[in-house]
This record gives structure tokens, sequence and C-alpha cells, in this order.
């Protein structure tokens, strides 16, 4: 796998993840995992960082010139 794909990749699936979160804050759905119910707060740290790594893959991206797929 190249370096361009790469970047796309890896900052599509942490802008996925970024998405989620804030659905789930502004939803005000529950995250459980076993007995332990994750506290908002996590998603809004969860939120910035997958935000911040999906931006910087993108930014990092483009940087590269926009090249096609083959």
């Amino acid at each position: 796998m190249d370096r361009e794909r790469y970047l796309v990749i890896s900052g599509s699936i942490f802008g996925m993840i970024a998405l989620l979160h804030l659905v789930r804050m502004l939803g005000g759905l529950t995250l459980t995992i076993g007995v332990w119910t994750v506290p908002v707060w996590l998603s809004l740290v969860a939120l910035i960082v997958s935000a911040l790594l999906s931006y910087r893959g993108i930014t990092l991206w483009r940087k590269n010139g926009f090249r096609s797929f083959r």
C-alpha cells in the first residue's frame, strides 16, 4: 500500500469515528462496556483526537497533490 492510499483510508476512518462520537454526544446515546458506562466527556476527548487525526491525514494527502489511485 502506498503512502497516499494509506493517508486517505486512515483519514476517512478517523473521520467516521469522529462523526460517530459526535452523534453519540448530540443524541444522548449511552455506551456500556461490560458493566462500565462510558461518560460523555470521554467521547468528547475521543472526538477531538479522532478529528485531529482525520484532519492531519487528509491534509498530508492533499499536500502530495491529489494523485488518482491506480
